[in-house]
């Protein structure tokens, strides 16, 4: 069927209102280029870092994609016909890269225009399972990758829940895969008789403003057809396969070490109208030797922000074990604010024998990893105070030490992962001695990345390799035993690519992938910039220039904002960039794009800070006013940008702080305002970091929504929307009630509704058509002047 591309453009000028239906538009080829620039591929190393695999994928979809025929139930999107999720990122080619020789093979036998979702390597790391989805089908494939071919497996794959769907045995010699047990003969649609919509208070805690909840029994019918899934068990060897376990609504899956037994969620009714599925009814069982044993049974949980389930949770294999399961269980009832000595308490469950709950938590539960057959790691944070710390726990004893005690939003580590005899995830451990962080050191010039080694027996950490200006690199794999370290590397003027590096300095770097900059033809340069905002708090941003700008003359300016909260000055004064960085652009980012046609792009810091023990909202208005203000200084006196020539813009959050700042200042010439909220009583039970329901803090809900001071919205504002936005917050209509709210008070606006996109555009049509409306925007109100 040909598609009917349009869009809706609604326009409103002082006095009077248009609505027009047009064709999509492209803006200047100079920014077309850098808009379509296929994004840097995703890569992983194996273990010992000899091979590289490379997953190219593009940063937009085909409308034909995004018109498919769609289902929104239970907190889902996904394409019936094909049985997967709506807003996944599909890769289309895959290639192998002997990190030794540089020798590179593209996969053979995958099929042209390939939509690769989930993949997941073998534990020999000799094999890749992938799925791939197709116009009427998910399939299963399998690639070698020391022959470097791919074959298809099976189909029918059910990839509609988020999370992989697929699970290797602890051999290698068996794949596990959830299939549909309804593709044949799928109707497009069930029909089964409506009942009244009944809604009664009760014990719910309130819940948020989710999106594409269940409505009627209909729905419910569709959902349990659609979702309605099946184990099967793939012998790699005879190709036979068998189901496990009994159908249902399966969410997830994985398999125990050695293979034995299968852990897997069904959902169950009574089903909620009011929360999505992951907060439905649930049982948790493990299916092995011929028999089903329920390891809990969640009930509905109905529950606001902050909330975590008061039952079981976080249930998972212990990676060194054979066959036995970890998780936590809340001891505050799910709300860490409620006083208590103890918030989480672990399990642990070896099938066949007795529970035993190991160790309580005195803050929640952020992460488990194996480190050796009678210990694990444990990852506690505190939502408050920002401090996570690392335990290293006994799973015998349950006796437990710290290892590690940081600033999540100060210095952020990530243990390092490596298979272990099982070929699961687990700490990186040499010598029985040594685990490995990546972390970053905040400095002049921005983060810098580093690798830390941390001594188990003496709790010391030593930095042994980190990132040298004027470069910004990142370690993305890690060999012990050979000193290897995978690095990912970027310039100011080279484009990001791999190499590998030795600890013990011998052989210089080896570049190890080769990716060509997709912006020769419309470059750009940027630079980090610091300033400081009148009350003291420094800051900080990325300016983004024409390539051949000499500062010879002052150029129309776009300053574009996102905020953030933090809980001190010194936490806001970071710079939380680097000065280093390769200047490139993604479809839902900051638009650098416009550098390229004769403009100054400010991506800048927008701090807002809790003071004496107050919320950061409670001040959020006066902070964001001193952030426009020393952004805007720091251009004027740099003598980039004229005072009366600059326009703000932002994404989401940012397109709220954005309109914020028209209605409270005279500081820009113009708005740019995509995919926001801007009337927070929408939002009621919480938005972005305010735990605070409206009720709670009524004045900050009215004081921080800008729809309230719509009158006072004197400069030219455009609104970009995605037309089925599925953020919970950000619904298309916030930004048509602006609209109408800013036309009726005599402002100049224009409301510019995308079909069928979400909160991020995915579409190349849509996508371009955004840049043009920029554009043009720009060019009215900054360009001319």
């Amino acid at each position: 069927m040909k598609l009917v591309l349009k869009f809706l453009s609604v326009v409103a000028a002082v006095s009077t209102a248009t609505s027009s239906m047009g064709q999509y538009q492209t803006p200047a080829d100079s920014i077309a280029a850098i808009v379509e620039a296929e994004p840097l591929p995703v890569v992983m190393f194996t273990p010992k870092i000899d091979r590289m695999i490379t997953f190219k994928w593009r940063n937009s979809k085909s409308l034909e994609f995004l018109y498919e025929y769609e289902l929104r139930l239970a907190g889902l999107r996904f394409k019936p016909t094909s049985n997967t999720i709506s807003n996944g990122v599909y890769c289309y080619d895959i290639t192998v890269t002997d990190t030794k020789t540089g020798i590179c093979k593209t996969l053979k036998g995958i099929p042209n225009n390939a939509m690769v979702r989930s993949y997941l390597l073998s534990p020999d790391n000799t094999k890749l399972l992938f799925t791939n989805k197709t116009d009427n089908s998910t399939d299963l494939w399998l690639a070698d990758l020391d022959r470097g071919t791919a074959q298809k497996l099976a189909s029918d794959v059910n990839d509609i829940f988020p999370g992989v769907p697929v699970d290797w045995s602890g051999d290698g010699k068996s794949v596990f895969y959830l299939r549909a047990a309804n593709k044949k003969n799928q109707p497009l649609r069930i029909i089964s008789p409506l009942s009244p919509l009944v809604r009664e208070s009760g014990e719910s805690e309130g819940y948020s403003d989710f999106q594409d909840l269940l409505h009627n029994t209909d729905d419910e019918d569709r959902f349990d057809f659609y979702a309605e899934t099946e184990i099967v068990k793939l012998d790699l060897k005879t190709s036979k396969s068998q189901a496990i376990g009994s159908k249902g609504v399966i969410t997830s899956f994985s398999v125990s070490p050695d293979g034995e037994y299968v852990l897997a969620t069904y959902l169950q009714k009574p089903y909620s109208y009011n929360v999505p599925y992951t907060q439905f009814a649930n049982t948790i069982k493990v299916i092995g030797g011929g028999t089903e044993e329920v390891i809990v049974e969640n009930p509905l949980y109905e529950h606001a922000y902050s909330k975590v389930n008061s039952g079981a949770r976080n249930i998972n294999w212990c990676a060194q074990k054979p066959h036995t399961l970890l998780w936590a269980t809340a001891l505050d009832k799910g709300n860490i604010k409620t006083p208590s000595p103890y918030h989480d308490q672990i399990t642990l469950y070896t099938i066949g024998s007795k529970k035993t709950d190991i160790i309580r938590l005195r803050n929640r539960l952020a992460g488990i990893y194996a480190l050796n057959d009678t210990s694990i790691i444990i990852a506690e944070t505190n939502s408050v105070s920002k401090y996570t710390d690392f335990l290293r726990v006994s799973t015998e004893t349950g006796n437990a030490d710290t290892l590690l005690i940081f600033n999540s939003k100060t210095s952020p580590h990530r243990i390092l992962q490596a298979p272990n005899r099982y070929g699961r995830k687990a700490a990186l451990l040499y010598q029985n001695r040594y685990i490995y962080c990546t972390s970053e050191e905040y400095t002049k010039n921005g983060v810098q990345p580093t690798l830390v080694r941390l001594d188990l027996q003496t709790k010391k950490c030593r930095t042994i390799w980190k990132s040298k200006p004027p470069r910004y690199s990142r370690c993305e794999a890690f060999c012990p035993s050979s000193g290897v370290i995978a690095v990912k590397s970027e310039s100011l003027e080279e484009y990001p690519n791999y190499y590998t590096e030795y600890l013990n300095g011998g052989a210089k770097p080896k570049k190890v992938s080769d990716f060509e900059s997709p912006y020769k033809t419309a470059r750009i340069q940027s630079q980090l910039i610091k300033y400081t905002r009148s009350d003291g708090v420094q800051l900080s941003g990325t300016l983004y220039l024409p390539h051949s700008y000499h500062g010879n003359e002052t150029l129309p300016a776009l300053v574009w904002a996102y905020p953030k909260e933090y809980s001190s000055r010194s936490s806001a004064s970071q710079i939380s960039t680097s000065a280093f960085k390769f200047a490139a652009a993604g479809n839902s980012s900051t638009p650098i794009w416009l550098a390229a046609d004769g403009y100054a792009v400010l991506d800048a810091s927008f701090p807002v800070v809790g003071k004496d023990g107050a919320e950061p909202n409670d001040d959020f208005i006066n902070q964001i006013i001193l952030d426009a203000e020393a952004a805007v200084n720091a251009l004027v006196t740099r003598k980039i940008a004229q005072r009366d020539n600059i326009a703000v813009g932002g994404h989401s959050y940012g397109a709220f702080l954005t309109v914020n700042l028209l209605a409270h200042t005279n500081l820009f010439a113009a708005g740019i305002a995509r995919s926001g909220c801007y009337n927070r009583t929408n939002t009621p039970l919480g938005f972005q970091n305010e735990r605070r329901t409206l009720w709670q803090a009524r004045d900050i809900y009215f004081q921080m929504s800008p729809i309230m001071y719509a009158d006072s919205i004197k400069a030219p504002l455009l609104l970009i929307h995605g037309a089925d936005d599925n953020n919970p917050s950000t619904p298309a209509m916030q930004s048509e009630k602006l609209y109408a709210a800013v036309m009726h008070c005599n402002g100049t606006a224009k409301l510019v509704i995308l079909p069928n996109e979400l909160h991020n555009y995915t579409a190349s049509e849509s996508i371009l058509h955004a840049a043009w409306e920029t554009q043009t925007w720009l060019e009215r109100y900054l360009k001319k002047k």
